[in-house]
């Protein structure tokens, strides 16, 4: 009862409630009203292994991707789940992080405990760096992979089949599908709820579940590419003597594969995934899946290589979770995007407007969550630093009266 509580509580108080409209902040503010019928709802679950169907209603918000957004490929579905249901998610997701580090191989680095997205990040540009100065006969390349639609494309079956062979029992299997197979959804179009209608796969983003459950069901090619690897089918890439052999990097639906550019590796490759793709109905977007030779490969060896993966090579700067993929010298405009983004976070806010305690508190979010993530992988330009320290100071210094500022210097010991 009192681990039911504590899953409630940690929510935060006004996240977006689903269709029974009830944010967090109502279950703790009247907890010693609704807290015994709370607690006899979620523990009613797991003996029974039946879910209340209205609990697991759901209504989907559409998030653009982009500011200018007007495809329906460019919007994120978003699951806006009920609270109780979201604490009976949490708990069955605790069980499930306590054994992911036994089960998920090293090169997944999402949500896993002790494993950080920097770290893929910076194994990244450490063999890139490696391939833009790679000279002699061996040449190697990066295939970064895009999954369409990834987490609306998860096969219930082959989920709950695949955690039946990592080891998980058969009382578990079946609460992990009655959370994902009595879902029913409603979209919410400019404030207005539809029909609910029933889904036949995929898992909810916005389900506190579905991220374990996903590198789970990715892990499943990261198996596969090992097989391969053993089989000396592919050859990852060394960066050094004493370093370890990488073909592949994971972060979540974010897939790195590092091979020499040998016709073997490649139709290796493109088999692993082929049966991905048939056995757990991923697809694989070839317009937005991208190769990155090594500088000493040859033109005809590019083109063989993009015509059994059938994916182009990598000619512009992508990015991959944030910092660039591809193509030297990409990191500087990388660079320029910083000041950039602090500038769009600072001007959204009037600084005339502000106490000193309120710009204070603004710059110190602002200026401090801009650059840390890039700050973990590359050493930025003195320059970069140089623009930020000047915006931050202007937004300090703006008087209430006028929009000049003027800076003060401090007085030398």
């Amino acid at each position: 009862m009192e681990k039911i509580k504590v899953k409630i509580f940690e929510m935060a108080n006004f996240k977006s409630p689903g269709p029974d409209g009830f944010p967090p902040s109502f279950y703790k503010q009247y907890w010693h009203i609704v807290g015994k019928q709370v607690t006899e709802a979620i523990l009613h679950f797991f003996p029974s292994g039946n879910i209340v169907q209205a609990l697991n209603h759901t209504y989907i918000s559409l998030i653009p991707k982009s500011p200018k957004a007007d495809s329906v490929d460019q919007f994120r579905p978003i699951s806006l789940c009920n609270t109780i249901y979201k604490a009976i998610s949490k708990i069955l997701a605790d069980r499930i992080k306590s054994h992911l580090e036994k089960i998920i191989s090293p090169f997944e680095m999402a949500f896993v405990k002790g494993r950080n997205i920097s770290e893929n990040s910076i194994i990244t540009q450490e063999i890139m760096h490696y391939l833009h100065g790679k000279k002699g006969k061996k040449g190697y390349m990066a295939i970064k992979i895009d999954l369409s639609k990834a987490y609306d494309r998860v096969e219930w079956p082959f989920l709950l089949k695949l955690l039946e062979s990592i080891g998980f029992n058969e009382t578990f299997v079946n609460w992990i599908s009655k959370c994902i197979g009595t879902t029913s959804f409603s979209l919410l179009i400019n404030g207005a709820a539809f029909d609910f209608f029933r889904p036949s796969r995929g898992i909810r983003q916005g389900d506190p579940l579905s991220p374990y459950l996903f590198i789970i069901y990715a892990e499943f090619f990261s198996w596969m590419l090992f097989q391969d690897e053993s089989l000396g089918n592919i050859k990852g890439i060394k960066v050094c003597r004493n370093a370890p052999t990488i073909s592949h990097l994971l972060y979540a639906d974010d897939l790195l594969i590092f091979c020499m550019t040998e016709e073997r590796d490649a139709q290796a490759i493109r088999r692993c995934l082929e049966k991905f793709e048939v056995w757990s109905s991923q697809m694989t977007n070839s317009r937005k899946s991208l190769i990155h030779f090594s500088q000493n490969v040859l033109g005809r060896q590019k083109i063989l290589i993009q015509d059994i993966l059938q994916m182009p090579e990598c000619t512009h700067r992508v990015k991959h979770l944030g910092p660039p993929f591809c193509k030297p010298g990409a990191r500087s405009q990388v660079f320029n995007e910083l000041p950039e983004k602090l500038s769009n976070k600072l001007s959204s806010w009037k600084a005339k407007n502000l106490s000193r305690a309120g710009k204070l508190i603004r710059i110190k979010n602002a200026v401090q969550s801009v650059p840390v993530y890039h700050m973990s992988t590359f050493l930025l330009s003195k320059g970069t630093c140089s623009k930020m320290d000047k915006m931050a100071r202007r937004f300090w210094w703006q008087s209430k009266e006028t929009d000049q500022t003027k800076n003060f210097l401090a007085l030398k010991s």
